[in-house]
């Protein structure tokens, strides 16, 4: 095998796993509204008053609001696994002791997510401390 050769294979290599992450990248692209949520096994009343989203750019970049602030994050998606690949940043706007508290526990159950399961509008992220369930939005 020549040394040309063994370049082009490594770049052929190179381009198809790139391809291959960018297509799993794509699956989870758009818009996602926050529908329910379950903490310990136990499903969670959402405050009244709450919105929160996610949103997946198809490129590797996630953000959305978490209740009173933004957040924005890098992330992997492989074969179901999901990895998030920055620490999340997020704005500090502050809110009512209820709104807050619910931030707080759902960042904390996000960054904790390492698993996604896409099923048709429905998207849930789950992981070592809760399970957070989305829809699609148009």
């Amino acid at each position: 095998m020549n040394a040309s050769f063994s370049r082009r294979v490594s770049l052929c290599g190179a381009l198809g796993l790139f391809l291959g992450l960018t297509g799993c990248l794509a699956a989870l692209q758009g818009s996602w509204r926050f529908a329910s949520w379950k903490v310990d096994g136990v499903e969670k009343a959402v405050p009244a008053g709450v919105t929160a989203s996610i949103e997946f750019d198809g490129q590797g970049g996630v953000h959305g609001g978490s209740g009173v602030n933004m957040f924005s994050g890098g992330f992997l998606l492989e074969g179901g696994q999901l990895k998030w690949t920055t620490p999340f940043r997020s704005t500090r706007r502050a809110g009512s002791a209820e709104h807050m508290e619910f931030e707080r526990q759902f960042l904390m159950i996000l960054q904790a997510c390492d698993k996604a399961l896409e099923e048709g509008p429905k998207l849930t992220l789950s992981g070592a401390k809760g399970v957070l369930v989305f829809t699609r939005q148009p």
